[in-house]
């Protein structure tokens, strides 16, 4: 789920968190089930989240036109275990920026799992095998599966052909269904490389330098 969490982006609403003020961390997230209700840190740890490694203040940071993007981070020495399938991206600060405060105060904003949500802007009726969409926040491989989250339609399409970053249709297997406008599906993208699976090495995440960045509103 590449996205804001729902209260990350009412924090940015209310001005609770500021992108380019506070200070920014991620941490290497494992073991949580999202939850649109959870605002802090604490939340996620206290639903079995675990924060594996957590970076230093985010460097480079800039938020223009609704784009979030920073240097890219590096974990050391990551204790060997079992796979991370998640980045937790938070705000540790006061909103004015300072020094960290309690986890319990700690912003959520953003959960980074490789996977992104895209919109089918046109119905396509059972059997289409292009379906038209809003334009993808990322590109999607060739054999992705893409699993609806809401809306009406089959509950998986498989893409039958890779789609790039910014294209309004994607080529699929048969739909055994139709799939109507509105319908939201989820799938991962095709330069991701979560989860990945410590064995106490170095952790480098390299955000995506495509005009996405890490995040877009």
């Amino acid at each position: 789920m590449d996205q804001f969490t729902a209260n990350g982006r009412q924090g940015l609403g209310t001005g609770l968190i500021d992108l380019d003020t506070a200070v920014l961390k991620a941490a290497l997230l494992r073991g949580y089930t999202y939850n649109a209700a959870h605002t802090f840190v604490s939340d996620i740890t206290g639903a079995g989240g675990t924060l594996v490694s957590t970076s230093s203040a985010l460097g480079g940071v800039s938020f223009a036109d609704g784009v979030l993007d920073a240097n890219d981070v590096t974990w050391t020495a990551v204790a060997a275990g079992a796979a991370i399938p998640a980045i937790l991206l938070f705000q540790s600060s006061a909103v004015t920026g300072g020094a960290d405060v309690a986890a319990t105060a700690q912003r959520v904003i953003a959960i980074l799992d490789g996977r992104f949500r895209f919109t089918v802007a046109a119905t396509a009726s059972s059997g289409a095998v292009a379906v038209t969409v809003d334009a993808l926040q990322l590109g999607i491989a060739n054999g992705a599966v893409a699993s609806l989250i809401s809306g009406t339609g089959p509950a998986a399409i498989t893409l039958s052909s890779a789609a790039n970053a910014g294209a309004r249709s994607i080529t699929v297997s048969a739909l055994g269904s139709a799939a109507s406008a509105e319908a939201v599906y989820e799938v991962g993208y095709s330069n991701s490389n979560l989860p990945i699976t410590p064995n106490g090495g170095d952790i480098t995440a390299a955000w995506n330098n495509g005009a996405n960045r890490i995040l877009r509103i």
